[in-house]
């Protein structure tokens, strides 16, 4: 009776503190167990009227740890992808943000190759925007010559 008690408590805190992977193993075990049972029962030449019933008990025992398993692997499977997905999106956030940088740099550069003056400096970057800015509104409120019209109204085209 205490020899029971004993094995039982065992039983218990060792799958209370196995590893994941003990745990599998522990299943797998078990599984395989019930299968060699009902193997044994098939092979009774007894003819013990309970061997159905006990094949039976057996197999269904072995056919659930099985589907847990497989439920198991199938929400392990699940949550890799998840995981992975969500790297993979940020992976491409962050590439997406390098390339921006790099765009902003070469069309910098690239203006400032076009309006000939270096656009390395933060504040002359600001500048030469300004200064482009007031020169487009300047030419869109103006007449031929950059000036209003005498009556102060701006030039509609049309």
């Amino acid at each position: 009776m205490y020899a029971q008690n004993y094995a039982r408590a065992y039983r218990s805190n060792s799958i209370l503190t196995a590893s994941p992977g003990q745990l599998v193993l522990m299943l797998f075990d078990g599984a395989l167990n019930a299968m060699a049972i009902a193997r044994a029962a098939c092979d009774d030449p007894s003819g013990d009227p309970r061997r159905f019933e006990i094949i039976h008990t057996q197999l269904t025992k072995a056919q659930q740890i099985i589907a847990e398993l497989r439920q198991k692997a199938q929400d392990e499977a699940d949550r890799i992808a998840v995981r992975e997905q969500s790297r993979r999106e940020a992976e491409r956030q962050q590439i997406v943000s390098q390339l921006r940088g790099e765009v902003g740099q070469i069309a910098v550069d690239l203006a400032g190759k076009i309006v000939g003056e270096s656009l390395d400096d933060e504040a002359r970057q600001r500048r030469i925007v300004e200064r482009f800015i007031a020169d487009l509104e300047a030419g869109e409120s103006g007449g031929p010559d950059g000036q209003l019209p005498s009556g102060g109204d701006p030039v509609v085209a049309g």
